[in-house]
């Protein structure tokens, strides 16, 4: 089972991909009415101009919090975590732990940026001098897609985060347990019934969350067609 998990832990970093599609969708026939109504001759402080910036802006925030996630799912399947052939001594175990802290934080920093992004370009956007009635338009047009999708974005980084935890405590209870189980021809020995039974149980949980994201991440992608 745990071949499973390595193998579908590969699949997660296309979430990302999704959700950057999401965060930066724009509407294109905003966007094309502006680019014909654009004149050769406007001048730098145009409404044309500070558009064009407001919208780079915020496409810069979405990717580099995006890329901030996606490099610490990036680093599960890096880092080879929970591939039971590389918990040999306690370094090991405290590396994985490392990496999996790393992505449940990320997940949870993320998802607090997702809910507040309305909130965040509004406070990027306001620096150039500009209020919140004059930059709300600009920002229901770059949202209008989020906003639809955001429930579902939310469900998905919950997941993860779950899923995150679940890998944490599965790390542990290898740890515990370190002396009771080993590999034979690449497949788990546990003797103890009960500590296999707790072992199979804490996989299904996990195949579960996986099943989960990948459903939330089919969503996505039907929802953006």
């Amino acid at each position: 089972m745990l071949e499973k998990i390595a193998t579908r832990l590969l699949l997660i970093p296309s979430v990302v991909v999704v959700i950057l599609m999401v965060l930066t969708s724009l509407n294109v026939a905003a966007a094309e009415q502006t680019t014909q109504t654009k004149q050769p001759t406007e001048q730098v402080n145009s409404p044309f101009k500070l558009y064009s910036v407001l919208v780079e802006d915020f496409y810069a925030m979405t990717k580099f919090e995006g890329s901030k996630w996606q490099s610490a799912v990036d680093r599960l399947d890096y880092e080879r975590v929970l591939e039971l052939p590389e918990l040999k001594a306690t370094a090991d175990y405290l590396r994985h732990a490392e990496v999996l802290q790393s992505y449940v934080d990320a997940s949870q920093a993320y998802l607090v940026f997702l809910e507040n992004l309305y909130e965040n370009t509004e406070r990027k956007f306001i620096t150039y001098g500009l209020s919140e009635q004059q930059v709300k338009p600009v920002i229901d047009n770059l949202l209008s897609t989020y906003q639809v999708q955001k429930s579902t974005l939310v469900s998905l980084l919950n997941v993860h985060i779950k899923y995150g935890q679940q890998m944490l405590d599965f790390l542990g209870f290898l740890q515990k347990h370190q002396d009771q189980w080993q590999l034979k021809q690449g497949q788990m020995k546990m003797d103890d019934k009960k500590l296999a039974k707790k072992y199979n149980q804490m996989i299904d949980q996990m195949v579960a969350s996986e099943d989960a994201i990948e459903i939330y991440a089919q969503q996505l992608n039907f929802e953006l067609k």
